[in-house]
């Protein structure tokens, strides 16, 4: 079934009529806001009701990148109050790093991505992001950079919070570094040697020898917070990590040492629950493993047609590691004859277990799956060997008509859904979804959207120019196939201008501007977007807020 917030009808090849908070009005024709009545104007040939209401927005003025101007924020605002409103000055923060006492050499240079986070006036939380590359001369000087921020910002003497991605080759010696710094200045001295736990180890074959051309770093989840070494014919690796980017304990830092070549079909070994007590590793051991043959993997539907361009990660574990867990990872796309992966059969031949995530292409009406148990048998002679087929089950489609608030059928809607939810599989250690779907409506307002199973959020955004808001609805349940027409809300009308900041009023062209609804304890919640014109001025189109 399909449950949502505006959901009536479920069940299989049910119609489920969903009502956005429409009137189902009658909207005057017009050509131009003289043809409308007082307190209407004209938008796609019909008249809507001017925004006069004491709803409140949260509004978001993003002029052009190669502009002098920067983002603002308006935290608050009514329409029409708002009909004028100011970008904000592009102020400078000039900043530079220190480089520590970590064996860099002093002629090379530090070459780095540099990113400033600040607090948003809007959703409250540290997602205003303002990116640079900074480089270090040669000579073992700083890391100089300067990266455009509202001026506002550094009036305000604003807490932001520096990230600093040392890029290669400072990246196989120095950690990623993150550290709170107060507008306008923003000159650190990176951590140094004593301020780093330091994490060792030998990566080593079965009988000792040396492994070389890996690569070893740790991470936090799935953030690297250590340097990425690429480990030589020593076999030795060094990971050095700021002690503030890691809990006293280490219980949650895995080391992942993995083919410096990732097209290279050799293990990956992961250690785990690193002791604070026990940071030299000392040898880790790859296991004993046969070498890999080159299997092709039918993908098809469930009645035998080929499927394009699926993505498959083929991962099973390899028993024998020393000191680290040792898995063998594939990751290949599927083409009309199947894909082509190199796997590792099992030994004495027994068949060897993989799971096998299998994520559809983009557009795809197959559903992505996970396998959690696809064995492997060895050949008896070379050459490339057909493997079981995967079979992928089609999509739930739903559809129907998107209708505008007075019952007309609205074409050029973009309707995007987008999983909600957990989607990590952990038989396949691998977050196994489709990439969003999304389709426009055609002239005659249908839709169709071909869906996973699950819970979505589904966006509706209308054309450029259209007589109708954009609506959002969360928690949407799909489950089986189902007619789902849709109408949007009633629409409301706000005229403004963006400006340069000043008395002279100057008008900002090509400034985006987004409108936001804040919901309190909840993200928040975008409800209309424009552009202005060569004059400043723009035209948006709101829903009716009660």
């Amino acid at each position: 079934m399909i449950r949502g917030r505006y959901a009536f009808g479920l069940g299989l090849l049910a119609a489920v009529p969903v009502c956005g908070g429409a009137d189902q009005q009658v909207l005057p024709s017009c050509k131009r806001d003289t043809d409308c009545a007082n307190g209407q104007a004209c938008v796609a040939d019909v008249c809507l009701a001017r925004s006069t209401d004491s709803a409140t927005w949260a509004i978001e003025l993003v002029p052009v990148a190669e502009s002098l101007f920067a983002l603002r924020e308006i935290p608050a605002a009514t329409f029409p109050m708002a009909s004028r409103m100011a970008v904000d000055k592009r102020g400078l923060v000039m900043g530079s790093v220190s480089r520590s006492d970590l064996d860099l050499d002093p002629m090379a240079t530090f070459p780095a991505r540099l990113a400033l986070t600040f607090q948003s006036a809007i959703s409250g939380k540290p997602d205003l992001q303002f990116e640079t590359d900074g480089t270090g001369k040669s000579g073992g000087g700083p890391v100089e950079f300067s990266v455009g921020v509202p001026e506002a910002a550094i009036a305000g003497r604003t807490a932001a919070r520096l990230r600093i991605i040392p890029s290669a080759p400072a990246d196989r010696v120095v950690p990623p570094w993150t550290a709170m710094v107060q507008l306008p200045t923003a000159e650190i001295s990176y951590p140094v040697a004593a301020d780093m736990i330091v994490i060792e180890g030998v990566l080593e074959k079965p009988g000792g020898d040396k492994v070389d051309n890996y690569v070893a770093r740790a991470l936090l989840g799935e953030r690297v917070v250590s340097n990425s070494w690429l480990i030589d014919k020593s076999g030795r690796f060094r990971l050095r990590i700021p002690r503030s980017a890691v809990p006293a304990t280490l219980d949650s830092l895995t080391v992942d040492i993995y083919p410096a070549d990732r097209t290279a079909a050799l293990p990956r070994l992961l250690v785990r629950r690193v002791s604070p007590a026990k940071l030299n590793l000392g040898s880790v051991q790859l296991p004993t493993f046969a070498l890999p043959e080159t299997f092709k993997v039918p993908v098809r539907s469930a009645n035998g047609d080929p499927i394009v361009g699926a993505t498959l990660r083929f991962r099973t574990a390899l028993p024998g590691a020393v000191n680290a867990e040792a898995f063998y990872v594939r990751e290949v796309q599927s083409d009309r004859d199947g894909a082509v992966v190199p796997l590792i059969p099992g030994a004495a031949g027994a068949p060897r277990d993989y799971s096998v995530a299998v994520i559809s292409a983009p557009g795809s009406e197959y559903a992505s799956r996970c396998i959690s148990t696809y064995a492997v048998a060895p050949g008896s002679t070379g050459g490339e060997r057909i493997a079981a087929t995967i079979d992928l089950q089609r999509k739930i489609a739903i559809g129907g008509e998107i209708t505008r608030s007075d019952g007309i059928a609205l074409a050029g809607v973009r309707i995007t859904a987008t999983r909600q939810g957990d989607t990590f599989a952990k038989d396949c250690a691998s977050d196994v979804v489709s990439p969003p779907g999304s389709v426009n409506s055609a002239p005659d307002g249908s839709y169709r959207l071909m869906l996973e199973p699950g819970r979505y959020r589904l966006d509706y955004e209308p054309a450029p120019g259209a007589p109708s808001p954009l609506h959002v609805e969360e928690d949407v349940d799909v489950e089986v196939r189902a007619t789902r027409n849709v109408t949007l809300p009633a629409a409301r009308v706000a005229d403004g201008m963006v400006v340069a900041p000043g008395a002279a009023s100057v008008p900002v062209p090509g400034c985006e501007i987004k409108i936001w609804q804040v919901i309190p304890d909840a993200k928040p919640i975008l409800r209309a977007r424009t552009r202005s014109g060569d004059d400043g001025k723009f035209r948006v189109i709101l829903p009716r807020r009660e």
